[in-house]
């Protein structure tokens, strides 16, 4: 109780430092992890006699919980440089040189990753995570990963990028907030024939039949969001809608029970031949002058307001909107072309979080939960105080990966409380 009520007090990093350097032995860092969880700029910041918090971490005992400790603290940007008024910088320490090394090779690893859009690396490291996985699919997904399946972390169940999108459509998963591409990149993929006209397509004709029915329209109570997006780039870069998981489940199954979005979407992924990509198993489609068409030999069936029940049943199934002349103009190769030049524009305007800079950002982000949690556990040995005295840490991941069999350095960010 002594110790929460110490903890509402402090409100400075100055206060803070002053309880982890302690006396008579006694150190608390609850109160600096406080301090950084909720300002992590705050993590130079000096007492009076010019000592950071990362000089206190380098005043404790050897052992691996301190390396934790000042891992996390480079993590979030402590500077080793820094002198006390005696002239002391935690860099003339060789356990912080090295702590640094080894940061420092974990960034170059993430940008090389980042650069050759290695998306099993960072699906690994995401930790199941549902907004750093969008991150990652949007930030590295091409043509030649989207059918492989995910790491066991992100699907357990041996689906692909397809699968888990779906699972989370299908669950209201939460969206990650991208900023809408600029519209002449984004319109071509509305205009010709692709996932997103067709779903959109969809969206349209089943609003019609809503309001002809009595009831709202279909757009009006639902809402577009990223994993929507992401959805279509996919089935355009090539994934395969009646791939199957280790549970025999296609990517619709995944979509039922999600409301009115995720309905249309497993009527996109159920009734169109993605496998032929661009008409009806019949060979039929819709022009946009609404002309229901024989695309093998152009002739006309009917249209959408003939009304026949031949015509009604095959339209159930169609699931296509686009010239017939695109069958000959546009092909699997030039849709997945497409959707590949909207991804750079994905990326391009969402920089921050989808460029290298946003994925490195992963370890500050990591480093900043992992404070905020210890600052809220009186008992948790990061504190160090001498009611809980520091123990023996293991890596986040637990068993070693096999980047790490191969020479990767260890950067321990982790306690494992035992």
């Amino acid at each position: 109780m002594e110790g929460e009520e110490r903890d509402e007090e402090v409100c400075t990093m100055e206060t803070a430092v002053a309880l982890a350097w302690g006396r008579g032995g006694e150190r608390d860092f609850g109160p600096a992890w406080k301090v950084l969880a909720s300002d992590p700029k705050a993590v130079n910041e000096a007492d009076e006699r010019g000592r950071t918090v990362l000089h206190c971490c380098c005043a404790l005992p050897e052992d691996r919980g301190r390396q934790v400790l000042i891992n996390n603290l480079l993590a979030l940007g402590a500077d080793s440089r820094v002198e006390d008024i005696d002239g002391w910088a935690p860099r003339d320490s060789d356990f912080v040189s090295t702590a640094e090394s080894s940061h420092e090779a974990l960034l170059a690893r993430h940008r090389a990753a980042a650069q050759s859009k290695d998306l099993d690396y960072f699906l690994r490291r995401s930790a199941g995570d549902p907004l750093r996985v969008q991150q990652a699919l949007w930030a590295c997904s091409g043509r030649h990963s989207c059918n492989r399946p995910l790491p066991d972390c992100v699907s357990q169940n041996g689906g692909n990028a397809l699968h888990w999108v779906c699972e989370q459509l299908g669950s209201a998963g939460r969206a990650l907030a991208l900023d809408q591409v600029p519209r002449e990149h984004a319109s071509p993929r509305e205009e010709l024939w692709g996932s997103k006209k067709a779903l959109l397509r969809i969206l349209r004709e089943r609003s019609r039949g809503e309001s002809r029915d009595g009831g709202d329209q279909i757009t009006a109570n639902v809402a577009w969001t990223t994993l929507y997006d992401l959805l279509c780039l996919l089935l355009d870069l090539g994934a395969d809608g009646e791939s199957k998981d280790g549970l025999g489940r296609l990517p619709s199954n995944l979509l039922k029970g999600g409301g009115a979005m995720a309905d249309a979407a497993a009527h996109l992924l159920e009734d169109s031949d993605w496998e032929l990509g661009d008409k009806t198993r019949e060979g039929k489609t819709l022009t946009d002058a609404g002309e229901y068409v024989n695309a093998a030999v152009g002739a006309v069936l009917g249209d959408e307001a003939s009304g026949t029940a031949s015509l009604e049943g095959d339209f159930a199934r169609l699931s296509v909107d686009h010239l017939a002349a695109d069958v000959e103009e546009e092909g699997l190769y030039a849709r997945a072309a497409r959707a590949e030049t909207e991804l750079r524009e994905w990326r391009r305007a969402n920089a921050r979080l989808l460029g290298e800079r946003g994925l490195q950002g992963w370890v500050a982000e990591d480093a900043r939960r992992n404070f905020g949690r210890w600052g809220l556990e009186p008992g948790h040995p990061a504190r160090r105080n001498t009611a809980a005295q520091a123990r023996e840490v293991e890596t986040i991941a637990g068993a070693a990966t096999e980047e790490e069999e191969e020479g990767e350095v260890e950067y321990e960010m982790e306690y494992e409380m035992v």
